[in-house]
C-alpha cells in the first residue's frame, strides 16, 4: 500500500468503507435528484438521449423472450432492418433490475424505471474503483479526494451516468475501471510477492493465491467490459501499450517481468472466452480476434525476447531496436495476411479524427476545436478546473521525485496517457478520462499535503499545548507565542483547504448541476404525437410483432416484409422514439441509417420526387417538426450534400436607431422543399401579396452575419420580381422573405398528403404560434 496504516486497524478497516459510501450516496443523489423532475414526467419516463431508448426496447424484447435477445430487428430503417448494434450486457442488466424490482412479470412502467435507474446507480459505482486506485497508487487522501471529486464531477461521465441514460457508455466506464484496478492489484501483488510462472504449480500458496484471485476479477470485468461495447478495443489497447513500456523498462532494470505474463495473459484469457461469441457481431471481427490474441500472447512473447536478448548480452537500446525490429516485421506479415483487420485498425484510427458528416455529432468534436475552432469553453464545461490539474499531475507524476513508483504507477500513466489522447480528439471519451483526472486531481492534493511546508503546519497545529497559568512571564509569552503560532498554521492550512475546495469542488459542483438539471430531449409535443400514433394507427406487422424474436436474413439481404407492412418517414432523430413508444418503423435512426433517404425527401423540390420516393419506402405517414424546419434544417442539407445558406442565411441591417442586426432571410428553395411545404403550410396552396428583393454587400456586416443589407425593393408579381433580379447588373440580388410561413413564391397545394394529426402542445415559428409537432397520412393507394 502506498501508505501504512497498520498501527490503527479499526481506522484502516472502517475509513475505506465510510468515505466510499459518502462519495457513492452524494453521486447518487447527484445523478437522481437534480435531473428526476425531467425524467419522470406525468407518470411516464422520458429517457434521456437517442440510443437509450433503443436500448430500452432491446430489453422490451429480452423480458419478452427471456434469456433469449432478438438476432435481427425488423422495427427500425425500413425496408432492411438491422442486426442490433449493441453488445448485450446493458439489456441483461436492466432486465435483471427489473426483474428484481417487478418479479417474474415486470411491468411496463417497472421496467421503465429500471432503466432510468441503472446508469445513476452504476455510475455512483465508479467511486468504488477510482477510490481505491488512488488510495493503491498514492495514498489515502488521494483516494477520498478523487472519489468524492467523481461524486460531483461534470462532464460526459455525468451525462452519460444521469437518471435516464440507460446507454451503455457507464457500463464502459464502470468495467474498464474495475478491469484497469484489478490488474493494478494483481500486478503489484506479484512483483511484491515475487510470484513466478513455477510458482504457479503450488497456485493455493499465499503468495500466489491473491494474485490469482485478482487476475480472475480482471479477466471476468474485462469480459464484461468487452460485453458492454461493441466497439471495445480502448482497454486492450491500454494493456497492450503497457505491456510494450513494462517489457522494456524490466529489460532495463534487470527485471523478469513474470507479472505481466500471468496477470495480462490470464486476464486476456478470461475476459475472450466471456465475450468471443459475439465477435462474429463486432464490426470488425477479423480485429477484434487479434486485438484479444495479441493482448494475451505479447506478454508471454515479449518475457521470452528478453530472455534471448539478455542470453546474447544485448544493451537496453540493443534491446529496444530489436523489439521493434521485430513488431515492424510482425505487422507488415500481419497486414497481408490479415488485410481485413488491418484496413478495420486503419479505421478506427481514422475514425478518431473527425471529418466531414461527424461534425454533425457534437460527442465526436475535438476537446479544444468545438465546431472546427479553437475554444475552451468545452474543456472548461466538462472537466473545469480539473483538465489542467490532471495534466499538472501526470507532469509531477514523471518528474517529481517525491511521486511513488512501481509497476502498478505505469500502468496508471499510460491509462492516462491513452485516455487523454482520446478526449482530446474526441470530447466523448471524457467518460473515460473522468476517472483518471479525478485520481490525479487527488494525487496532486496530496502531493501538497505532503510538501514540508503542510507537514510542518501540520506539526504545529496539532502539536502539543502546554497547559494553561504558566508559573512566570517567559513561560506565558512561549506559551502565547505557541498559541498564536498554531492559530497562525490553522488560519494557513484552512486557507490551503479553501482553496482547494474552490478550485476543485466548487466549480465541479456548479457545472454538474448545469449538466443535470436539462432537460430531457423528449418533448410534450412528441410525446402527444408518438401516443397518438401508437393508438390510431394499424399496426404495420402483426400485433406482437414487436416482442418477437427474429432470425437474421443474411448479409446485405432485406428483411422479408409482410404486405401489410409500412414505415414512417421521419428524421433520424426520431427514429428509436417511433420504434420504442409508437412500435411503427421508421425509414432513418440515430444511428444515422436511412439519413440520407429522409433528407433526399425533405429537400425535394417537386412533390412528383417526394412522391415517388414514399411509394419505394411504403411510407404511410409523414412526421415533422419545428425544429427540422429551421433550427436542425443544416443537418438536412448536410445528409443531402447541400448547404443550409443554400436555403436561408443570417443578414445584417441597419435598425432603426442605426445600429446593426441580424436578420434570417428565407429564399424560395427553401418554401419549396417537402419539408416545408408539408409543415410550414400543411401541404396547402400559398399565393404572397407581394415580393421583396434585397441588395447586400458582402462586408460590413456582423462577424456571424457578415451580408449587408443595402436595399429593399418590394414587388406585386413574382415575374416582376425576377425580371428585376436578371436585369440587375449586381449579383447581390436575392429574392427573399424573413418570414418563414410567407413564402417568396407560389406554392401548389399537395393532394396526396392529409394532415391527420397534430400535436395540442404548440411553440412558435417566426413569431407565430404553430403545433410543435404534425403527421401526414400520404395515399399509398
Amino acid at each position: 500500500m502506498a501508505e501504512n496504516e497498520s498501527r490503527h486497524p479499526c481506522r484502516a478497516h472502517f475509513a475505506p468503507a465510510i468515505i466510499v459510501a459518502v462519495a457513492f450516496a452524494l453521486a447518487l443523489a447527484v445523478r437522481i435528484a437534480w435531473p428526476y423532475d425531467s425524467i419522470f414526467v406525468d407518470g411516464n419516463v422520458w429517457f434521456r438521449g437517442m440510443d437509450a431508448w433503443y436500448h430500452m426496447r432491446l430489453v422490451d424484447n429480452f423480458l419478452a423472450n427471456f434469456p433469449h435477445t432478438t438476432a435481427y430487428d425488423p422495427f427500425t430503417w425500413y425496408p432492411r432492418g438491422l442486426e442490433p448494434p449493441f453488445h448485450p450486457l446493458t439489456g441483461w442488466l436492466v432486465g435483471g433490475l427489473a426483474f428484481v424490482m417487478g418479479g417474474a412479470s415486470p411491468s411496463a412502467h417497472t421496467v421503465d424505471v429500471a432503466g432510468a435507474l441503472f446508469p445513476a446507480m452504476l455510475g455512483a459505482l465508479i467511486v468504488v474503483p477510482t477510490y481505491f486506485i488512488g488510495r493503491r497508487l498514492f495514498g489515502s487522501i488521494a483516494g477520498a479526494v478523487g472519489a468524492l471529486l467523481l461524486a460531483i464531477a461534470p462532464g460526459e461521465l455525468l451525462s452519460r451516468s444521469l437518471l435516464g441514460f440507460a446507454d451503455h457508455h457507464v457500463s464502459e466506464a464502470f468495467f474498464s475501471a474495475m478491469t484497469l484496478m484489478c490488474v493494478m492489484y494483481a500486478t503489484q501483488r506479484a512483483s511484491s510477492a515475487d510470484v513466478r510462472l513455477a510458482g504457479l504449480r503450488s497456485a493455493l500458496s499465499g503468495s500466489a493465491r491473491s494474485t490469482i484471485l485478482w487476475t480472475v476479477c480482471a479477466g471476468v470485468a474485462l469480459g464484461l467490459y468487452l460485453l458492454a461495447w461493441r466497439g471495445g478495443l480502448m482497454v486492450l489497447l491500454i494493456l497492450f501499450v503497457y505491456v510494450v513500456i513494462r517489457g522494456i523498462l524490466d529489460y532495463a532494470n534487470g527485471r523478469h517481468g513474470e507479472d505481466v505474463v500471468i496477470v495480462v495473459t490470464g486476464a486476456v484469457v478470461i475476459g475472450g472466452i466471456m465475450s468471443a461469441h459475439l465477435a462474429a457481431g463486432h464490426w470488425t471481427p477479423e480485429l477484434f480476434i487479434l486485438a484479444l490474441l495479441a493482448c494475451a500472447l505479447v506478454p508471454t512473447v515479449m518475457w521470452l525476447l528478453a530472455r534471448f536478448a539478455r542470453q546474447r548480452g544485448m544493451s537496453a537500446r540493443g534491446y529496444i531496436a530489436f523489439l521493434f525490429g521485430c513488431g515492424g516485421v510482425l505487422l507488415v506479415l500481419g497486414a497481408f495476411a490479415f488485410p481485413t483487420a488491418f484496413r478495420g485498425a486503419l479505421h478506427a484510427i481514422d475514425f478518431m479524427v473527425v471529418t466531414g458528416r461527424s461534425f454533425s455529432i457534437l460527442e465526436m468534436h475535438p476537446l479544444f476545436f468545438p465546431q472546427g475552432e479553437f475554444s475552451l469553453r468545452v474543456a472548461w464545461t466538462n472537466f473545469t478546473a480539473m483538465l489542467p490539474v490532471s495534466i499538472l499531475g501526470l507532469f509531477l507524476l514523471w518528474r517529481s521525485s517525491r511521486s511513488p513508483r512501481g509497476n502498478h504507477v505505469v500502468l496508471f500513466a499510460v491509462w492516462s496517457l491513452i485516455m487523454l489522447a482520446a478526449v482530446l480528439s474526441q470530447r466523448r471519451f471524457g467518460y473515460y478520462y473522468m476517472l483518471n483526472a479525478c485520481v490525479l486531481s487527488g494525487f496532486l492534493v496530496a502531493w501538497v499535503f505532503k510538501s514540508e511546508w503542510c507537514a510542518r503546519k501540520l506539526g504545529i497545529a496539532f502539536a502539543h499545548v502546554p497547559p494553561a497559568h504558566p508559573r512566570n512571564k517567559a513561560a506565558r509569552r512561549a506559551m502565547q507565542s505557541m498559541r498564536a503560532e498554531r492559530r497562525g498554521a490553522l488560519a494557513s492550512l484552512a486557507i490551503v483547504l479553501v482553496a482547494i475546495v474552490g478550485v476543485l469542488a466548487v466549480p465541479s459542483m456548479d457545472m454538474a448541476r448545469n449538466f443535470a438539471v436539462e432537460p430531457s430531449l423528449m418533448t410534450q409535443g412528441w410525446w402527444e404525437t408518438l401516443q397518438w400514433l401508437r393508438d390510431s394507427t394499424p399496426e404495420p406487422m402483426d400485433e406482437d410483432a414487436y416482442y418477437s424474436l427474429y432470425d437474421h436474413p443474411g448479409q446485405d439481404v432485406p428483411f422479408d416484409y409482410p404486405d401489410s407492412a409500412y414505415s414512417i418517414m421521419a428524421w433520424w432523430d426520431y427514429g428509436h422514439w417511433l420504434t420504442r413508444v409508437s412500435h411503427r418503423i421508421p425509414i432513418s435512426n440515430p444511428f444515422q441509417q436511412g439519413a440520407r433517404t429522409a433528407a433526399d425527401f425533405f429537400l425535394a423540390d417537386s412533390p412528383s420526387d417526394g412522391t415517388a420516393k414514399l411509394e419505394e419506402l411504403d411510407s404511410r405517414y409523414i412526421v415533422l417538426d419545428v425544429r427540422t424546419s429551421v433550427a436542425t434544417f443544416h443537418g438536412v442539407a448536410g445528409w443531402a450534400d447541400a448547404e443550409r445558406d443554400d436555403y436561408f442565411k443570417v443578414y445584417s441591417q441597419r435598425g432603426t436607431g442605426g445600429e446593426l442586426e441580424t436578420i434570417v432571410l428565407y429564399y424560395p428553395e427553401y418554401y419549396r422543399t417537402m419539408l416545408v411545404r408539408l409543415f410550414n403550410f400543411s401541404g396547402q396552396a400559398f399565393a404572397p401579396d407581394s415580393y421583396q428583393v434585397i441588395r447586400y454587400a458582402d462586408s460590413g456586416g456582423l462577424k456571424e452575419a457578415p451580408r449587408l443589407i443595402t436595399g429593399l425593393d418590394t414587388f406585386d408579381t413574382y415575374d416582376a420580381a425576377v425580371e428585376f433580379v436578371k436585369a440587375a447588373d449586381d449579383e447581390h440580388v436575392r429574392l427573399v422573405s424573413g418570414d418563414p410561413l410567407v413564402s417568396c413564391v407560389a406554392l401548389e397545394s399537395l393532394e396526396d398528403y392529409t394532415l391527420v394529426f397534430d400535436s395540442p402542445s404548440r411553440t412558435t415559428l417566426g413569431g407565430h404560434p404553430v403545433p410543435e409537432v404534425k403527421v401526414f397520412e400520404f395515399d399509398l393507394e
